[in-house]
């Protein structure tokens, strides 16, 4: 999305909310790969059933766009995955900004920067 910041918002605006872009539809998992891996094991409807109950607690698909690629491919995906699991589609547009950054060693507030040999504590992501 951007930034932490725009993150923090749409997840305390709607925090049932599924995400999907570009590479997580490339090479991720979502909902229907889940559904797809379970129907190897059990017949459709309690396949369907299963990946269902994997997500019962979200209510809304996000398309991240970022604008960087044809995204009309991608696009019909995360609608039929937002449609096969009732969960309301939503589109928004993406940001590279928080790679740029990385890059070019900009590391403000939406990084968390360790000194070698420094361990990952939960208090360093914030609220």
């Amino acid at each position: 999305m951007g930034s932490h910041r725009r993150y923090k918002g749409e997840f305390y605006r709607e925090p049932g909310t599924y995400y999907l872009t570009k590479g997580w539809i490339e090479h991720g998992g979502d909902p229907y790969k889940e559904y797809l891996k379970l129907r190897e094991m059990y017949d459709d409807e309690k396949a369907l059933w299963l990946a269902r109950k994997m997500i019962e607690h979200y209510s809304r698909l996000v398309f991240i766009n970022t604008g960087d690629y044809q995204v009309d491919r991608y696009r019909a995906y995360a609608r039929m995955v937002a449609e096969m699991f009732s969960l309301r589609f939503e589109e928004i547009r993406g940001s590279d900004s928080l790679i740029k950054k990385l890059l070019a060693g900009d590391w403000d507030e939406d990084f968390i920067v360790l000194e070698p040999g420094e361990k990952v504590e939960y208090w360093m992501f914030g609220e």
